[in-house]
């Protein structure tokens, strides 16, 4: 063992077989599974509905079948390649860059930060520094800090990318948000390293595998400057709790996903069309239906409530109309959650005249559920 890592280095010394190779393969593995993907989405997602027509045929008549087939926005299982063609393209040339840089190809790297020029991003609150020495140490150092970053964001995103690659799931806004991690995650590890204090050689350190995990995790870093002013960033107020990660059966990876389909929280969820999601997942319609009714009455009730009548078994919209219908479904919700229905405010009937309620129960009665 102790022969072969030496060896390997005289043969790329001697020979830039082996960095090519490097090269090649940082540069090109995202745009090959990109490809080999985008072209698989458009086949499962076709053999999938097959089969969901075949099963439930009352299906293909409801509203939310019709308007999904009409939507000229909707791109899954009719995939619009052009709208992949600029993120991966955007995507492999960052690669080609960083590959370079980090393979020292055509040696980028050769030239130091001159003594004394202060890019501002790089040297913070060092600016003023007057000793130029001191500050060009100082800068490199946060550079050393963004490239690490973008390293760890490098190892998250192939990991990402074969995730998605092997469940045929990867969209347009995958692209997109991989690049906004990317810059979220570089800024954050710079902003990290001017607000730590300097212990010692930083860079030698814990600095690259702090930045490393920053680039990995961008929102722990976030927590951790959040932390640093938790007094001035303080709010007195907060808005409603409607985080899909309430709904049961939806983890935190099922929510990243779901948010790339424009489904953000329970309210987007609460109206989103089944049949989009069922397109661009390997999930079955009966559980997207689920979701989707349990983020009705989580937008109805709101947290507190959704939570107290999911733990005595009224989890969805089509449980709080049964249980409203009951002859004593009032005096029930009023002892389950405290809420007193105001005078001439009938929520059957409410729920009811939704449009968003009465396509899903339309869908929810196709699947061979009574919908109340």
């Amino acid at each position: 063992m102790n022969g072969i890592v030496p060896t390997l280095r005289a043969i790329a010394e001697a020979n830039t077989i082996l960095q090519w190779f490097a090269f090649l393969l940082f540069t090109a593995l995202i745009p090959l599974f990109s490809a080999i993907s985008v072209f698989g989405i458009a086949k499962t997602a076709r053999a999938r509905r097959e089969g969901l027509d075949r099963c439930f045929p009352a299906l293909t008549r409801t509203a939310h079948r019709l308007l999904y087939e009409n939507s000229e926005t909707q791109a899954i299982g009719r995939i619009a390649l052009s709208r992949y063609v600029l993120p991966i393209l955007f995507l492999f040339l960052l690669n080609v860059l960083m590959s370079m840089v980090l393979l020292d190809f055509m040696r980028l790297t050769d030239q130091p930060i001159e003594h004394g020029a202060k890019v501002y991003i790089l040297c913070g609150g060092h600016c003023s520094d007057p000793d130029p020495l001191r500050l060009t140490e100082y800068q490199t150092q946060t550079f050393v800090a963004a490239a690490y970053a973008f390293l760890g964001w490098m190892v998250w995103t192939f990991g990402t990318i074969f995730d998605r690659a092997s469940a045929l799931q990867l969209f347009p806004s995958t692209f997109n948000r991989l690049l906004i991690r990317l810059v979220i995650s570089v800024l954050v590890a710079i902003v990290v390293r001017h607000v730590i204090p300097d212990a010692g050689d930083w860079a030698k350190t814990s600095g690259p595998g702090l930045s490393f995990a920053i680039g990995m995790f961008p929102e722990a870093g976030l927590s951790m400057i959040m932390n640093k002013f938790h007094g001035w960033l303080r709010a007195d107020t907060h808005s409603e709790d409607f985080h899909l990660e309430l709904l049961e059966g939806i983890s935190p990876s099922l929510t990243y996903r779901l948010v790339e389909l424009g489904i953000d929280d329970g309210v987007a969820m609460a109206s989103a069309n089944p049949f989009s999601i069922f397109d661009a997942s390997t999930t079955q319609m009966t559980e997207i239906v689920d979701w989707i009714a349990q983020a009705q009455l989580l937008v109805l009730l709101k947290a507190d409530r959704f939570h107290t009548l999911q733990k005595a078994g009224y989890r969805t919209i089509f449980d709080f109309v049964r249980l409203m219908n009951s002859p004593n479904g009032p005096d029930a919700l009023r002892a389950l959650c405290n809420w007193n229905i105001p005078a001439g405010y009938d929520p059957v009937g409410s729920i009811g005249a939704n449009a968003d309620y009465k396509r899903l129960a339309e869908i929810y009665a196709a699947i061979g559920s009574d919908a109340p």
